[in-house]
């Protein structure tokens, strides 16, 4: 992760309903959760939970391990702590920042 930007990735993750939903089952979880765990208690098809579980891992949000043939997911809580230490940063700077950040990077 950038020293002083919070991946816009983490933002794209989080701002689905559905995603936030599992991140937060999982994060309230005191064991890791197999994809078949997280569809039982959302009511979410099995598809979708495993699409939605992708994005989330690509983000740095969750991690997995694989226990015999299941793979079981957790919230990646480290990448989590220093997303927000940086995202706290960044609002706590926010004028210092603020130019920089409003700037057009694709001109």
């Amino acid at each position: 992760m950038s020293e002083e930007k919070v991946p816009v990735e983490i933002f794209k993750a989080l701002g689905d309903e559905t995603r936030l939903k599992i991140f937060l089952t999982l994060s309230r979880s005191p064991d890791r959760l197999c994809v078949s765990d997280v569809v039982k208690q959302l009511g979410i098809s099995q598809p979708a939970v495993s699409q939605h579980l992708k994005i989330l891992k690509a983000a740095g949000l969750a991690d997995s391990a694989r226990k015999g043939h299941k793979i079981h997911y957790g919230v990646n809580r480290e990448f989590f702590r220093d997303a927000l230490e940086k995202l706290v940063g960044l609002v706590m700077n926010v004028d210092a920042v603020l130019p920089e950040l409003l700037v057009d990077s694709t001109a």
